[in-house]
Order: C-alpha cells, then sequence, then structure tokens
C-alpha cells in the first residue's frame, strides 16, 4: 500500500518508499496575486543518479479548496502535458477503473 512520508511531497517508489538515487536537485516558486487568488507556479527539478531507470510516483498535496489547472513534467527530454478535469469527473473514473 503507498504511504508517503511525513510531510507527503516528493517522489517514490510503486511502494510508497522516498527515493534516495533521484533526490530534489532545485526547486523555484512564483506567485501573482490577482484580487484574492494566488496563481502560483512550482517548478521541482530532480535527477536519477543512479545507472538504473527508476520507476516513480510524483506527489504534491494541495489544500482541498486550492485548484491544478495545469501541469506537466520532462523525463527524459520527453514533455508530458497533464489534461485537466473537474472533481466529480475524477472521482467517477477512481470508482470506474
Amino acid at each position: 500500500m503507498f504511504r508517503p512520508n511525513r510531510n507527503g511531497a516528493g517522489l517514490y517508489d510503486k511502494n510508497g518508499i522516498d527515493l534516495k538515487d533521484v533526490p530534489l536537485k532545485e526547486i523555484s516558486v512564483h506567485a501573482e496575486m490577482h484580487d484574492l487568488v494566488a496563481d502560483v507556479t512550482c517548478k521541482l527539478v530532480y535527477k536519477n543518479d543512479s545507472k538504473d531507470l527508476v520507476e516513480t510516483q510524483f506527489v504534491f498535496p494541495i489544500d482541498a479548496n486550492a485548484a491544478i489547472y495545469h501541469f506537466e513534467a520532462e523525463i527524459c527530454k520527453t514533455r508530458l502535458v497533464a489534461k485537466c478535469r473537474e472533481r466529480l469527473e475524477v472521482s467517477f473514473l477512481n470508482k470506474v477503473l
């Protein structure tokens, strides 16, 4: 069963164990306020220091009242862009799949 570490953020293996060979190398945060809404961009750079390929899970917990409208990752020079969905649609898909 997946059980992330205390703060819950970062890269884990399929069992929820911290990946020591893939440390966080860089982090930057940019925030802008638009009236009462914060637009926050976080950039986290991890580097696989082992010679082996590593299967990972990325965990980034957010507040229940927050929303993610864009997520992308670059892995081995391949850019992955996530498709954002409404919470009810995600809940439905999790039950069906």
